[in-house]
């Protein structure tokens, strides 16, 4: 009885290869449930603070135009840009002043056609 006891406590130690894989299945699964999430709250997140920026941006430019009493151009936008560079687009676009307007050239675009209507949507 205790040669036995002692061949089941030898031969029970450890995981099987199965277990193994199936926990490695089962992280893979999430991950690839989860990665995509994260990477779209991300891109989310960016968008956000580009907005944010480029109505902060549009509205210093504004005051600043009004306060010098010009109208504006691209060298002044520029020299605007240059000397409050504070405020940036965090995927690294840059502003432009276009039809009294602050547009960042990576997110600006998206704006007009977030959500196409002639496509299927999907999860």
């Amino acid at each position: 009885m205790g040669e036995i006891k002692r061949r089941l406590r030898c031969c029970t130690r450890g995981f099987s290869l199965v277990e193994v894989l199936a926990v490695i299945i089962i992280l893979g699964i999430l991950a690839s449930i989860a990665i995509p999430a994260y990477l779209e709250r991300i891109e989310n997140a960016e968008k956000s603070v580009c907005e944010s920026n480029r109505l902060e941006v549009q509205r210093l430019y504004k005051m600043e135009l009004v306060l010098k009493s010009v109208e504006t151009s691209d060298v002044l936008f520029a020299e605007f840009s240059s000397l409050n560079h504070d405020m940036y687009c965090p995927a690294g676009g840059k502003y432009t002043y276009l039809n009294a307007e602050v547009v960042c050239d990576i997110h600006s675009h998206d704006d007009v056609n977030d959500k196409p209507e002639d496509e299927v949507p999907w999860l």
